[in-house]
């Protein structure tokens, strides 16, 4: 995949996953980014965190450093006169083009899905929005706790505080990219993707909504139990909020559980009040152990059982670990880090984590001349019109 090309303009959570997905699963690439109006998440937006400046006055952070890895950077002005014009020339090289900008920002620069089209007629755009591009919410404005109370997850959760479907929504548009391609083979067009984040979130809402759509009952939350579970619980361990989640599925599940905690079960068909029971035995026996050790005593039963972890525990699992999941990038200006590894685990070469993040403008010249053969005194006329950026 190291030859398919990606421009992309992704911000903020939703568009920087999409691209580094695809970075990740081996394509090249390039981030373009405005010196004017860099991207958002190089924002400080907690104060305890250290302010970091690239060397051009940047700022810089943790949460982009692993956000926007494994990509190259390249600083185009689009609001600047030849700047469209540069990104036209790039996309008649690319295959894809990723922008997650309000209603209308491309167009309004010639560089909508018709433009890009026009030159390059091979090409895919990947628009993510709160609502889609189409409708009567197609301009309105989202954040993560309107698309939250929007599908219904607020309410089912019973708190306020919104989940992220920009994430949901960067996986669904990485997938219909590699879908898009698929299909530009077999037809030599490309695609406009319109990806609205409520409607990727409604997908992982099945379990929420079904009952209602099946039966018109109403939802009642349900906590930590499973549809379809004879028992699924969450008990209390030794240590202070500690917790072991356990799901029993069937008699042959509840009869291995009930042997490896000593609960005695009479023989008979497995009810409501004798699966309470059990839960209660499993509270009793969990609260003297560590999740940790309750958890292996289960799965060395053939029960499955995993301790609830925390971010602290996640970072030192040793499962994780083995796995190389958990990765350290050295950056220049934000030291070294560990973040999430690659999700993909790809074995073709040019896949998996490709780096840190690079500076704004980075690799503009590079890219410049790599894929679209501007020469040295195009770039410096660009550079010098302010329509590309070089730090």
């Amino acid at each position: 995949m190291g030859d398919v090309r990606v421009l992309t303009f992704g911000a903020f959570v939703a568009g920087n996953t999409a691209a580094l997905l695809l970075a990740e699963l081996g394509m090249d690439v390039v981030k373009i980014e405005s010196h004017i109006r860099p991207e958002a998440l190089r924002n400080r937006y907690f104060l305890d965190h250290p302010d970091v400046r690239e060397p051009s006055g940047v700022p810089t952070t943790a949460l982009y450093g692993g956000l926007a890895r494994s990509v190259r950077s390249a600083a185009v002005e689009l609001s600047a006169a030849g700047g469209p014009e540069v990104l036209l020339r790039l996309a008649a090289n690319a295959d894809v083009v990723i922008e997650n900008f309000r209603p209308h920002v491309l167009e309004k620069f010639g560089c909508g899905f018709a433009d890009l089209h026009a030159a390059n007629p091979r090409l895919t755009l990947l628009s993510i929005s709160g609502y889609g591009r189409t409708g009567p919410r197609a301009h309105y404005a989202a954040y993560a706790p309107n698309i939250s109370n929007h599908v219904g997850l607020t309410s089912a959760w019973g708190h306020s505080h919104g989940y992220h479907f920009d994430y949901v929504a960067g996986y669904h548009g990485a997938l219909g990219v590699m879908a898009a391609l698929a299909a530009t083979e077999r037809t030599g067009r490309g695609v406009h993707l319109d990806l609205a984040q409520v409607e990727a979130g409604a997908t992982v809402m099945a379990p929420v909504l079904i009952d209602h759509l099946a039966t018109g009952a109403p939802y009642v939350r349900r906590d930590n139990t499973v549809p379809g579970s004879l028992l699924s619980a969450v008990v209390a361990c030794a240590g202070h909020d500690r917790w072991l989640a356990v799901d029993i599925v069937d008699d042959a599940d509840l009869i291995r559980l009930c042997n490896a905690i000593g609960h005695v079960v009479a023989p008979g068909p497995i009810d409501v009040g004798r699966a309470d029971a059990v839960g209660s035995a499993l509270a009793a026996w969990a609260a003297e152990r560590t999740p940790y050790q309750a958890a292996h005593v289960l799965q060395h039963a053939g029960v499955a059982a995993a301790p609830v972890q925390n971010a602290e525990d996640l970072s030192r699992d040793p499962q994780l670990r083995a796995r190389g999941f958990v990765i350290e990038l050295d950056h220049r200006d934000l030291g070294r880090i560990e973040y999430p590894g690659a999700v993909e685990r790809a074995v073709r070469p040019g896949a998996g984590v490709k780096g840190p993040v690079p500076r704004l403008g980075e690799h503009t010249v590079e890219v410049l001349q790599e894929w679209a053969d501007f020469d040295a005194e195009e770039v410096a006329r660009l550079a010098a019109s302010g329509s590309i950026w070089i730090p």
